[in-house]
């Protein structure tokens, strides 16, 4: 397109009158416009509420490995070697690893600062939910993803600025509201493991809140460097990846020396968490240009909320049962529509005003 922008008048006259510019020309305009169809779409949907129920299964699946390791740090790094070695296959096709290497030279040094923040993640779901429960952990994390794509939006960082209104504050409100009718509506109003001093209770809460901030900054850093990097989301996955992994070496190795690692064998499949977390890279640097940023975190939230409270029901992993009363799953509900109500452009206000204006 740039070369017949450049080219001479007759030149370029010449190259439109031919029959085989112009399909191509309207080939590249049916696909720029070319929306999922319906069924491409529910697949899609589906897909992102599978990899949002696998995060949290990752999350059980790592703290069982750090038990046989007796290291919460070295169960992570080794869930990121495992996300390497499953992305590594579908990373064949595609520019020359010299060429990457060329273009992340020129890319600022945060573009890469995904890694680090899934790093600090992986960590957080390894070492906070046997203290907090998987249903209050994630919960939080969402609460977290909201209120700093509130803060990132309204102040336009990284994304495209969408100034904060009362939609959006009613919506965090809501997941407030879910938040606290899962975690104290039918208990003696304790938070988290009575094991744990209220000290360590109150700063995992804080810390997960943190690291939920840190989750849709990922993902925009991730889509970044897809766009500057490759093209290819599986690619920018594996830098991202490796990233993780260099950032997380030192405390790895710190906590070797400080707490002797032993091996017990609890099965295979402990050491199957990563691929949880491979997929989630690859999906958030991919789907959200396919069905949007809004639809695919608030698909990823019922994912994650729907395998959370089943977990707890289960007690799976070891943990305390906590059974699926009314109130869970209403709480659920309401955190999901809190998250819709700020991540979309549906403005609740406008709804029921036309409401109002139709009865009256």
């Amino acid at each position: 397109m740039l070369e017949l922008i450049n080219s001479e008048p007759n030149e370029r006259l010449d190259h439109i009158s031919s029959s085989d510019a112009r399909s191509d020309l309207s080939d590249a305009s049916v696909h720029k416009d070319e929306k999922p169809s319906l069924a491409s779409t529910a697949i899609i949907f589906a897909t992102v509420f599978i990899i949002g129920s696998l995060l949290v299964v990752q999350s059980g699946v790592n703290i069982t490995l750090s038990k046989s390791l007796n290291n919460y740090f070295l169960s992570s790094t080794a869930s990121f070697v495992v996300s390497c070695i499953f992305t590594l296959p579908f990373c064949i096709s595609g520019p020359p690893l010299t060429e990457i290497r060329s273009k992340l030279s020129k890319l600022p040094k945060s573009t890469l600062a995904g890694g680090p923040f899934g790093a600090i993640y992986v960590f957080a779901t390894t070492i906070v939910p046997p203290i907090l429960g998987f249903a209050f952990f994630f919960l939080l994390v969402v609460l977290g993803q909201l209120v700093i794509s509130v803060i990132l939006d309204h102040r336009g960082i990284l994304v495209e600025q969408r100034k904060i209104n009362a939609n959006r504050v009613f919506g965090i409100f809501l997941t407030v509201l879910g938040v606290g009718m899962i975690q104290f509506i039918g208990s003696d109003g304790s938070i988290g493991n009575d094991d744990y001093s209220p000290i360590i209770v109150i700063l995992s809460i804080f810390f997960t809140i943190g690291c939920g901030c840190l989750l849709p900054v990922q993902a925009i850093l991730n889509g970044k460097l897809t766009k500057e990097l490759t093209g290819n989301p599986i690619r920018s996955a594996l830098v991202s990846l490796v990233c993780s992994i260099i950032f997380a070496i030192v405390p790895t190795l710190l906590s070797i020396i400080w707490i002797p690692v032993r091996y017990e064998d609890l099965g295979w499949w402990t050491w199957l968490g990563g691929i949880a977390g491979a997929l989630f890279v690859g999906a958030a640097a991919y789907f959200p240009g396919q069905i949007g940023v809004a639809a695919f975190f608030v698909i990823l939230i019922c994912g994650q909320m729907a395998c959370a409270l089943l977990l707890d029901h289960f007690g799976a992993f070891g943990f305390d049962v906590v059974s699926i009363e009314w109130y869970r799953v209403l709480g659920a509900v309401i955190t999901v529509f809190g998250a819709f109500l700020v991540r979309s452009e549906f403005n609740i206000r406008d709804i029921l005003s036309r409401a109002i204006d139709s009865l009256f």
